[in-house]
């Protein structure tokens, strides 16, 4: 008890208010930052819902709907790869490499599809789905938010004192989906 009376005690009670108040004040700043960027990742640059996250859907469906195609032609091993993306995409909150194996996933079963005789009905699917995953790939490619969410990891994390305070204030990078 003494102890908090001295000078020492005093001084070691501000060091740590103030060590704190630094954290909590960080941790303010940078999650309003990145909610601001997850705002653009989830309705649109301009608010209008064409956004990251729509198009990760809608290829999300798009594989969806190629899995159901190709079980009429394929073994069930070879779509294995497929199934269990589509179910780690099917989570709350999916990862960008979730996407990335989706995506890959999705093309060697369509590559695989190509060696097979199709229906001519099927086989316009197939080809709508290939044409559907690379337009949205594009379209995610070139959508706004990759360029503030660089800015926000690059510039704001990677910048003086976030660079040292994200990690005790768990303030994370955000996701890159090309």
């Amino acid at each position: 008890m003494q102890f908090l009376k001295s000078y020492r005690g005093a001084a070691l009670i501000t060091a740590l208010v103030i060590l704190l108040s630094v954290v909590f004040g960080a941790h303010r700043s940078l999650t309003a930052v990145r909610s601001d960027v997850l705002q653009v990742f989830e309705m649109g640059a301009y608010g209008d819902g064409h956004s990251v996250k729509g198009d990760l859907n809608a290829r999300r469906a798009v594989c969806a709907n190629l899995y159901t195609v190709a079980q009429r032609y394929l073994p069930e091993a070879e779509l294995d790869e497929l199934g269990r993306s589509l179910e780690e995409t099917d989570q709350e909150a999916p990862s960008a490499s979730a996407y990335e194996n989706l995506d890959s996933a999705a093309h060697l079963v369509i590559e695989e599809l190509e060696a097979v005789s199709l229906s001519e009905q099927d086989a316009k699917y197939v080809s709508g789905f290939q044409a559907e995953l690379t337009s949205r790939t594009l379209t995610i490619a070139k959508d706004p938010y990759h360029q503030r969410a660089l800015e926000f990891n690059n510039d704001t994390l990677g910048a003086f004192p976030a660079n040292l305070l994200k990690h005790v204030a768990f303030v994370e990078a955000l996701p890159i989906y090309r």
